[in-house]
């Protein structure tokens, strides 16, 4: 092995992980088939280490072809939420930015002593694990979670009311009353649209604040424990992070759990992705997901209260919706069009690309959830927001496209069995495949896949590159 470090230095040579520490630690571990092959010519005697399925310590590294493969399937079925913002920000973060994929290592050794998932899983397994999709519940899935609610929230919602007026809750009589009331009103707005408007809106604004209050007394008393008064993180984000520690050892870990949810949600804010994303990311070896959008009440001493709407998809269909719900719960009055203040929108050309909006509430009026929508439509025409014209049917040709360039740049795949990895995720493909002997499966490989020059290897050769430029494009907008 060492016969060969003369030929190391006469070319330009790219070898895995698994073979760059070989050849650092210049121990007797032999080199990977593809590396001994790819750099040196050598055709390997055995079956020599592979770096799709071992790394330094004999472990599986943390991603492999297959996982390109299971996030192709999941980012099939979420093609026109996510486009080709959300997919190229996805491949990218997984598979091309090693300075992310080195800061969630560094984590998950502060946390659980090793650099590798300790939950290994696919973003689809991981949802149905932890209950929640990375990019955060849709407006549907809010209104369902607040349905069950409907009664309680309106019931509070009534207390509230009758206390501001001095009446005692203390009565027995005034509680039964109140009880029957909110159960009347429940059954009423089954009928009544504009009552069940109202009392979704109130039944939403409940959750929120359920939501926020039990993460507030976790939290409270998990950062008293840990004499961390500073730190960002969300209750959910902990749970998760604390799946993989066992129970009986959790209280030890407290500190550093706090911290690196902390310093996950200061990741998230750059990227950006959810706390909830990145946490799955630590645990899963998921990818991070991009939201759709981010709307937000910002609140500054001595300064009046602004809506902040950062928009990351051309394709978001839902943003009125989505500021209609958080403009009632905060501002629940819409102004005519000399009354509503200003839209300022502001376009930020960095990766991926975000239109935000800011709006300050005018006398607690805002802008109807119309002038908003016309406002996103205005701004994003002539912008890069690049997949504002983009049909949903091409995404499948650009998912496509990264999917084979990231098997050739990534893993370092041939063309071949990269057209061949492709044919076998169509199910047709996949059954014809499986019914063939060896003889059979090479021709009719053969016949998918000719070798002439007008082939399918030529079109994927110039996939990979348009895709590899468009890496390093990503790559300079992120460090600018």
């Amino acid at each position: 092995m060492k016969s060969s470090s003369s030929s190391l230095e006469s070319c330009e040579q790219h070898w895995c992980e698994f073979c760059n520490a070989v050849l650092a630690s210049d121990n007797s571990s032999k080199l990977c088939s593809s590396c001994l092959k790819g750099n040196l010519g050598i055709e390997p005697e055995g079956p020599g280490d592979d770096e799709l399925t071992a790394s330094t310590d004999g472990s599986r590294p943390e991603v492999t072809p297959a996982d390109v493969v299971e996030l192709v399937r999941y980012l099939r079925k979420h093609l026109s939420t996510l486009g080709f913002i959300g997919m190229e920000f996805v491949f990218f973060h997984q598979f091309f930015n090693k300075e992310l994929q080195d800061q969630l290592k560094h984590l998950r050794r502060r946390l659980y002593g090793h650099e590798h998932p300790p939950m290994p899983m696919g973003l689809q397994e991981a949802e149905r694990t932890f209950g929640m999709s990375p990019t955060g519940p849709t407006l549907d899935e809010f209104r369902e979670l607040a349905k069950p609610a409907i009664k309680k929230a309106t019931l509070e919602y009534l207390e509230g009311r009758l206390e501001g007026t001095g009446v005692s809750l203390e009565v027995a009589e005034v509680r039964e009353a109140i009880k029957r009331l909110a159960g009347w009103l429940s059954a009423r707005a089954e009928t009544d649209e504009a009552l069940h408007r109202d009392l979704e809106r109130i039944s939403i604004n409940w959750l929120f604040r359920e939501i926020r209050r039990k993460g507030v007394e976790q939290l409270a008393g998990e950062v008293r424990s840990s004499g961390s008064p500073s730190i960002s993180a969300n209750w959910t984000s902990l749970d998760i992070l604390a799946k993989p520690i066992p129970v009986d050892v959790r209280s030890e870990k407290t500190a550093i759990l706090l911290q690196v949810a902390h310093d996950l949600h200061e990741l998230g804010s750059t990227l950006p992705a959810s706390d909830e994303s990145l946490s799955m990311a630590v645990v899963c070896g998921t990818p991070p997901v991009p939201p759709m959008s981010v709307l937000s009440v910002v609140t500054q001493p001595n300064a009046p209260q602004e809506i902040h709407i950062k928009v990351y998809s051309a394709k978001l269909r839902r943003l009125q919706q989505g500021y209609q719900i958080a403009s009632e719960i905060f501002f629940p009055q819409y102004g005519s069009l000399s009354e509503s203040p200003p839209i300022d929108v502001a376009w930020s050309d960095t990766f991926p690309p975000y239109l935000e909006m800011r709006i300050t509430p005018r006398n607690g009026v805002v802008p109807r959830p119309s002038q908003v929508g016309q406002a996103f439509k205005q701004a994003r025409r002539g912008k890069r927001f690049y997949d504002s014209r983009t049909k949903v049917n091409d995404y499948h040709l650009e998912l496509e496209a990264w999917a084979k360039a990231t098997l050739r740049l990534a893993f370092k795949m041939r063309n071949r069995d990269i057209l061949e990895k492709w044919a076998s995720l169509s199910e047709e493909d996949g059954a014809r495949l499986s019914i063939k002997n060896d003889e059979e499966l090479e021709k009719y490989l053969d016949e998918l896949h000719p070798r002439p020059t007008i082939s399918q290897g030529v079109v994927l050769s110039l996939q990979v590159k348009r895709i590899w430029h468009r890496i390093q494009e990503i790559g300079s907008l992120m460090s600018s």
